[in-house]
């Protein structure tokens, strides 16, 4: 059966036309996330950890931009949120973090 599903996002594009990535603490949360994207029916690829972001993982979650709400939500889940290192967007020289991350009071 062909599964006409989009699932991947497009490589070879600029930066700022990639979309957000998010940073876990381990592949295996990595894996959990995707999982739990695909799970939701939106598209996302795991892609190497952009420059300039630091991680013990070597890889992200790319996503597109209007999912990032939907993404938070996923997130909320104690189970991948502990995990999460960060949500990172693009920014005019590479990823910067999103206002999300920072703490709240």
């Amino acid at each position: 059966m062909n599964d006409a599903r989009e699932t991947k996002l497009p490589v070879g594009e600029p930066v700022a036309a990639r979309g957000p990535v998010a940073v876990f603490d381990s592949i295996h949360a990595v894996l959990a996330a995707e999982r739990a994207f695909l799970t939701a029916a939106l598209v996302c690829d795991l892609v190497p950890i952009p420059r300039g972001v630091t991680s013990d993982c070597g890889l992200a979650l790319l996503f597109r931009a209007t999912d990032i709400e939907s993404a938070r939500a996923i997130f909320a889940d104690p189970a991948l949120g502990e995990r999460l290192r960060g949500i990172f967007v693009p920014g005019p020289d590479g990823y910067i973090p999103d206002a999300m991350n920072s703490p709240q009071p």
